[in-house]
């Protein structure tokens, strides 16, 4: 037909009327070589046994997903029937933003009554002498206040942990610990 083919950087562009540096369509596809080497397309034997064997095998599969996918459809079932049941008894809220903010309380006072518990434990280990005890030991507002029945001064011992504020009279070390 009256067609025209323009090679351009090894592209060929066809074009259906004349344009400068074309040539028709039947020289060009009479200059093409083309390849010594041939194989048949449109036969392509394959054994029937094999077909059916590989349909099977994704038969198989694909049933293998589909228990799999029912089988954690229950699970999930399942456990939220758990969690409805353990929120309904313990009196819980059911959404998680109130879950969330019940458990953020929860750790905050956690840590508050851990660094007081720590606190104590370092006062616990003063390095009292014999005859020497706490006469009192008290917590308010993020600080303790302890009067200890001795005539030594433990602000070499309190300084280490905690913010001092103490007084000495008598027998007594008087200490304000943040």
């Amino acid at each position: 037909e009256n067609h025209y083919i323009q090679k351009f950087e090894d592209l060929l562009f066809c074009f259906p009327t004349p344009k400068e540096n074309c040539i028709p369509l039947q020289q060009a596809l009479n200059e093409i070589k083309l390849s010594n080497k041939k194989f048949n397309i449109n036969r392509l034997e394959i054994d029937k046994s094999i077909i059916i064997g590989v349909v099977l095998i994704f038969i198989l599969i694909n049933l293998s997903l589909i228990l799999k996918t029912f089988s954690i459809k229950k699970e999930i079932k399942n456990i939220r029937q758990k969690t409805q049941k353990f929120l309904d008894k313990n009196s819980l809220p059911h959404t998680t933003f109130q879950l969330n903010s019940i458990l953020n309380n929860l750790q905050n006072s956690f840590q508050k009554q851990s660094k007081i518990k720590q606190k104590l434990k370092i006062i616990s280990k003063t390095p009292l002498k014999k005859g020497e005890n706490f006469k009192e030991l008290s917590y308010k507002q993020n600080e303790f206040f302890i009067i200890i029945n001795s005539n030594r001064d433990f602000d070499f011992y309190f300084n280490k942990y905690f913010n001092v504020n103490s007084k000495k009279e008598k027998n007594l070390y008087e200490a304000r610990l943040k």
